[in-house]
């Protein structure tokens, strides 16, 4: 087994780009007109933007370091920094986390292909119907009112804490 030090170097290292992506994916939706910096300035509330995305970057190497680390693909990170550091609606937080898993999970697991840690027929049994449940929940999620998703989310954030802690 590989010390799980060097597996989280390689995750923090995929998620410096994922800032960046998130950077980018922020900027966009300001410029639609949905979050103005300016009002998140006067509200005291982060910007991504401006300083050259250097919150996104810190968040995205977090969610890098946390994916290589825990196997996680940064959620666990990113929604609640978007939604309380930053005041971005929880729908659109859990759209930009689920972006960044992309960059990051492609980096992570070129990292661990190549240290041999992936068994191949978990990882194929799971995908197909992995796809299937993301699309569900995606449309499914923005049925649910925010409160009520972001506590569902802290509920499962708390009970997997407690299950690993526990067990």
């Amino acid at each position: 087994q590989p010390p799980l030090g060097d597996l989280g170097l390689v995750g923090g290292v995929s998620g410096v780009p994922a800032g960046v992506f998130e950077h980018v994916a922020l900027d966009q939706r300001r410029r639609g007109g949905a979050v103005v910096a300016e009002a998140d300035q006067a509200a005291g509330r982060c910007v991504v933007g401006g300083d050259g995305g250097q919150f996104g970057q810190g968040l995205g190497l977090a969610a890098g370091l946390a994916s290589g680390c825990f196997g996680i693909g940064g959620g666990a990170l990113v929604v609640p920094a978007l939604t309380l550091l930053c005041g971005v609606p929880y729908h659109v937080a859990v759209g930009t986390s689920l972006a960044l898993i992309i960059p990051i999970t492609f980096a992570g697991s070129l990292a661990n292909w190549k240290l041999n840690t992936i068994d191949w027929r978990i990882a194929c049994a799971c995908a197909i119907t992995g796809m299937i449940g993301a699309i569900l929940g995606s449309f499914l999620i923005q049925k649910v009112p925010e409160l009520i998703a972001r506590r569902a989310f802290a509920i499962f954030l708390l009970y997997s804490a407690w299950r690993l802690w526990t067990k």
